[in-house]
């Protein structure tokens, strides 16, 4: 059985943890309508109103207004000081003579933080990143949390109801069966306890009922707050309807709770480069003066001042401050084993209780059976030979209405462990969920008469035949092999746990099509992929032109953002680097505007069209300032090492300029090492750019240049190697060249 007690306080717990003034809220707020409930499908579509979830987003919303407000506070900042004063002051350095003047003067500037004192304004401003990820966070797991209650919620009522009538109609005896009672008592074929025994149960059922009837009322008061709305309940509700998870797996680094913690271990990493010098505060202040003195002249002044202050405790002491950023990042780390392992021990908890419970309901289905046809040869009996036939139906009665109220908490038991289950598998709740299919299938005509409880009265032969009753097409009830040993570790599958990891996508063909492409959407996600740069070939691109082709891409596009899949748009044909064919790409750019892609990357190679590679770069230059002029999208760009590694001063200015929100460096080598070496100059030369590695896995180049030789194993230790080497330092992502290959090879 649900322990709601737990479920409801739960709920109200995080409703009232959220917003001391709920209360005020709530009481101050219009009266809400009512509304009829009879599927959960009613429930589902009215989550977004949820009191906690408006309160959750209310609270993101204040976390990113103090983001921002921690963004425009640091840097330079302006400072102004006007003074007016009487001076009486002598007027020669050896004469008694005084003169006395008023001055009104006017010093204003710029400060601009330096050592410790910008490092701490980073902090503060990483700090405050990390609130807004704790809010954007806990809102999604708030919405998941608020969809498994809600369903756990709506299966109780269902079950409820069902028990309900069975108890009412268990009830409906009472009366015949106390005269039937009272009757053989007095004719002395009944001992008073016996007649008292008998009609004990059916105050148990009285009880039970009032039991069944608060459970409603809890479920209902958790639909209520979860939805905002106020629900009136059906006289008969239909059967919840769960999502596919046939075939289905559990990928931990999927769910809020972890990515949560994943986004603050990177956050943790960042920081600790910041905790250096945060005891040497400094700044440099560049001023101006304005004076005016009364009577006199007007004058004018300038200067620039360097402010440095350290504690005298501090001075040549190790710096404590990188020891706390270390513990910080030590014990993020370890929480985020922990979550690890707590989510993977639920969903195995989850997945083997809904094993249990449906195997345990077959058993009591079964066992119902028997009682059924207990029940039914009973009946004959009483019709023909009434007397102690009577007891012996009572008892079964009993037998059979306590079966009946175990089998439906069962099933109870059963579909809160598959919500569970479904939680974990669709962590993005709704928008990522698989067509709906019916998991008890109550409309089964035998299941239906089987819990026809009708046949309690023993004075109604309806429903009773001579011949046994066929009970043989029954539905049994089976849990979907989700697998626990397919459960997707980020340990063991994920080829980095700290970096973002995108891939190449030169067929766009299986994402467009809708049956290949939920098993493509799942297995990045598997393989902890969390960006892709699709690509178009000129057949795709015209098939674009079409309406039905054009809905295809935008609900890829909904649906990998539900799926926390970011999709950007590759660009990748070299010829568009020459002025003949730019007019091309710029048109193409255009008219891909329309989609809702997060980028645009540009994999325009030079070699592959110049003869002479020496004017690529500014050729390449050239190309992305055009692009930039079209599109309000972001631009990332793939380029070869050798324009990065002897970059001059002013190709890195001019690159920064250009905003670029990845620079994907195509360093191909399966020699981690070289990879590692070579970046960290490119790290080096490029400050202040976004700097992003691909590596390769493709069949068809040098075997030294790419990893498609070496076992898929050796190819994630090579990468988390190099992440282990270079996130520190600046590494923003790691890009796999190509998906094609890399599924392939996996």
């Amino acid at each position: 059985m649900v322990k709601w007690h737990k479920l409801i306080s739960t709920v109200v717990a995080v409703v009232f943890a959220m917003s001391g003034n709920l209360v005020m809220t709530v009481a101050t707020a219009a009266p809400v309508a009512t509304v009829k409930l009879s599927s959960l499908q009613q429930i589902e579509e009215k989550l977004d109103n949820g009191l906690a979830l408006s309160i959750a987003m209310a609270n993101l919303s204040n976390d990113e207004a103090k983001l921002v407000l921690a963004q425009q506070r640091s840097g330079a900042k302006l400072f102004g000081t006007i003074t007016y004063g009487a001076n009486n002051e002598p007027l020669t350095d050896t004469s008694t003579q005084m003169h006395s003047y008023n001055k009104l003067s006017f010093t204003g500037g710029l400060v601009l933080p330096l050592l410790g004192s910008k490092n701490k304004e980073k902090i503060d401003i990483m700090q405050s990143e990390n609130t807004v990820f704790n809010s954007q966070y806990f809102a999604k797991l708030v919405n998941l949390n608020n969809l498994v209650a809600v369903r756990k919620a709506y299966a109780s009522l269902w079950i409820e109801q069902q028990k309900e009538k069975l108890a009412k109609q268990f009830l409906s005896t009472e009366v015949a069966t106390g005269k039937l009672l009272e009757e053989r008592q007095k004719q002395g074929l009944l001992l008073p306890v016996d007649k008292l025994e008998f009609l004990t149960i059916y105050e148990e059922v009285k009880r039970d009922l009032v039991a069944m009837q608060l459970k409603q009322s809890q479920a209902l008061q958790i639909i209520n707050l979860a939805t905002g709305c106020q629900w009136q309940v059906a006289e008969t509700l239909e059967e919840p309807k769960l999502p596919l998870l046939t075939g289905k797996t559990f990928a931990v680094d999927n769910y809020p709770e972890f990515q949560l913690q994943a986004k603050l271990v990177e956050q943790y990493q960042k920081m600790l480069k910041q905790y250096k010098q945060l005891n040497t505060e400094g700044n440099l202040v560049i001023g101006g003066t304005v004076s005016k003195d009364y009577p006199g002249a007007s004058g004018t002044g300038a200067y620039i001042a360097i402010n440095v202050t350290e504690p005298f405790g501090t001075i040549g002491k190790k710096d404590q401050n990188k020891i706390i950023a270390e513990n910080q990042l030590l014990s993020a780390k370890m929480q985020q084993d922990y979550i690890e392992m707590t989510l993977n021990g639920r969903v195995r908890e989850a997945i083997l209780t809904a094993k249990f419970a449906a195997m345990d309901v077959n058993s009591k289905i079964a066992r119902l059976t028997v009682l059924a046809e207990d029940i039914r040869e009973k009946k004959l009996r009483h019709k023909v030979l009434p007397g102690d036939t009577f007891e012996q139906f009572q008892n079964s009665k009993s037998q059979y209405y306590r079966m009946a109220t175990d089998l439906l908490n069962r099933e109870e038991t059963f579909l809160a462990a598959a919500i569970d289950v479904v939680s974990f598998v669709y962590p993005n709740g709704l928008s990522s969920e698989a067509d709906e299919s019916y998991i008890l299938n109550s409309s089964n005509v035998n299941r239906g008469n089987l819990l026809n409880f009708a046949w309690l009265d023993i004075n109604d032969f309806k429903l009773v035949t001579e011949n046994p009753l066929d009970f043989s097409n029954l539905p049994k009830l089976t849990f979907p092999e989700v697998g626990i040993n397919n459960i997707v570790s980020s340990n063991n599958k994920n080829i980095s746990n700290n970096l973002k990891v995108g891939t190449y996508v030169w067929q766009a063909a299986p994402f467009l099509n809708s049956i290949s492409q939920g098993a493509e959407i799942a297995r990045l996600q598997q393989n902890g992929i969390k960006k892709i740069l699709l690509s178009f070939n000129k057949d795709e691109i015209k098939q674009l032109q079409a309406a039905p082709v054009q809905q295809k891409l935008k609900d890829l596009l909904k649906k990998a953002e539900a799926n926390g899949l970011e999709v950007g748009l590759l660009l990748g044909d070299s010829a568009w680097l020459l002025p003949e064919h730019q007019a091309e790409l710029i048109d193409l750019t255009k008219e891909m505007e329309k989609f809702d892609f997060k980028e645009i990357h540009l994999d325009i190679e030079p070699d592959a069209v110049l003869a002479n590679n020496e004017n690529g770069f500014n050729l390449l230059l050239d190309v992305i300032e055009k692009v930039r002029s079209v599109t309000k999208k972001e631009l990332s760009i793939s380029i070869h090492p050798r324009y990065l590694t002897n970059l001059s001063e002013k190709d890195r200015m001019t690159l920064q300029k250009l905003n670029l929100k990845e620079i994907v460096v195509m360093l191909y080598s399966n020699n981690a090492q070289t990879v590692i070496t070579t970046m960290k100059n490119i790290i080096d030369k490029t400050n202040g750019l976004n700097i992003a590695l691909a590596q390769s896995v493709e069949q068809n180049i040098n075997q030294g240049e790419a990893y498609s030789s070496l076992d898929h194993t050796d190819f994630i230790n090579a990468v988390q190697k190099i992440e282990q080497e270079l996130n520190h330092i600046g590494l923003k992502a790691i890009y796999i060249q190509s998906w094609e290959d890399y599924k392939r090879g996996d």
